[in-house]
């Protein structure tokens, strides 16, 4: 089943009216099943009484996994790809923790290989040469002073509460070549060395 993001929004639908329309095609779940045998959903609780469900990070980990392998070959095809692009990524990004912080600069590799999973489906396909131009050339802006540098999983995109989802990524990529075309233009009128 491949579901379309555009094509429900067009539909006047958000992504969860759909899902849970398509849940009551398919009979209700069974939620004592998913809340005590395999713990996919935890129940909210306000004193004492339930008022909803939450999905737990193995139910988030199950369907992440079924959607990967219902694309097929090429969806296990994608997931390699990007499992190497990631590593090639890591490779650019330095090593150690973000100064004053716990967090790895370079993240690990399951981490960032589904980052880069959701930011192909979000913005599409780029070759992974663009991809590692871009990449070397946000860390290379940062030479002098790393520290409002983002972690590699929130340089390929990171969700923000007031401002959505940003990729600094996509930034980047959409970017290329620009600053050399100014240098390139300022050269020519005399105006750098």
């Amino acid at each position: 089943m491949v579901v379309n993001e555009k094509v429900v929004e067009e539909s006047g639908l958000t992504m969860s009216d759909f899902i849970f329309l398509l849940s009551l095609k398919y009979n209700s779940p069974d939620k004592e099943s998913l809340l005590n045998e395999k713990f996919y959903i935890g129940e909210r609780l306000f004193q004492g009484i339930g008022i909803g469900y939450f999905l737990s990070d193995k139910g988030r980990d199950v369907i992440k996994e079924i959607l990967i392998r219902s694309e097929g070959k090429s969806g296990k095809e994608m997931t390699e790809r990007c499992e190497e692009l990631a590593k090639q990524m890591q490779a650019i990004f330095p090593e150690g923790k973000k100064a004053g912080t716990n967090h790895y600069w370079r993240c690990n590799t399951p981490e960032v290989r589904d980052k880069l999973l959701a930011f192909f489906k979000k913005y599409g396909n780029y070759p992974d040469e663009v991809i590692l131009e871009a990449t070397q050339k946000y860390v290379d802006s940062f030479s002098e002073d790393n520290r409002f540098m983002r972690l590699l999983k929130y340089f390929i995109w990171k969700q923000d509460e007031n401002e959505g989802r940003q990729s600094d990524l996509l930034t980047q990529i959409e970017n290329l070549g620009v600053d050399e075309e100014i240098i390139t233009t300022r050269m020519r009128y005399g105006e750098v060395d």
